[in-house]
């Protein structure tokens, strides 16, 4: 552990260093991934979940990026440690990010872009409807005072989040997972649900 380091100071190493830039997030906000994508500007490669904006930089940066996959379980999004492991032993061929990935998150591709959305004239206004599946969390956060404020899903468990899920990546179902031995001792398989096997994974 290093402690705090200067945003100067990382880029440095990042720019300098060879390195491996590893993020397994699940998180449900993971759109882009800024972190990932500075350490592939600056010649890393990248190890990351199959999720959310992740994805992206897979299209962009080809064998840079390997991508573990999440799977569905019965209670929630879950990323295997062995997998994350498998891909942490694959030593790739050198390689840096081509001229055309460096450009496709430049600032005149972005400004580009952003100008065509803007300048473009539907042919038609279409009204945008709400799905059934947000109808049905609106009428559930009506009637249920435990989703007031920005709460959508009750938790990870929940089944109308899993299509939310499934769009970010998620594939499934998975019965059998693996886990950590340092989690089963801190009790943790206590919040395993019953249908669910766990397998052990030593350190």
């Amino acid at each position: 552990w290093r402690g705090p380091v200067s945003p100067a100071r990382l880029e440095q190493v990042l720019c300098t260093t060879p390195h491996v830039f590893v993020s397994p997030s699940l998180h449900v906000d993971e759109n882009f991934g800024v972190a990932a994508l500075q350490s592939l500007l600056s010649g890393g490669r990248v190890i990351l979940s199959d999720w959310g904006g992740h994805r992206d930089h897979k299209r962009h940066f080809g064998a840079l990026v390997r991508l573990v996959p999440v799977h569905q379980t019965s209670w929630g999004p879950f990323l295997s440690p062995t997998e994350l492991a498998a891909a942490l032993t694959v030593q790739p061929k050198p390689r840096t990010a081509s001229a055309s990935a460096r450009a496709a998150y430049g600032v005149g591709s972005v400004a580009a872009q952003l100008k065509a959305l803007v300048s473009a004239r539907p042919r038609a206004v279409l009204e945008l409807q709400p799905s059934a599946l947000v109808r049905a969390i609106w009428a559930r956060r009506k009637d249920n005072r435990n989703f007031s404020g920005e709460k959508i899903f009750s938790d990870l468990r929940d089944p109308y989040a899993q299509p939310f899920f499934r769009a970010y990546g998620m594939r499934g179902p998975r019965r059998s997972v693996t886990i950590g031995a340092w989690l089963l001792r801190s009790g943790y398989a206590g919040f395993l649900p019953k249908t669910t096997t766990a397998k052990r994974l030593s350190r």
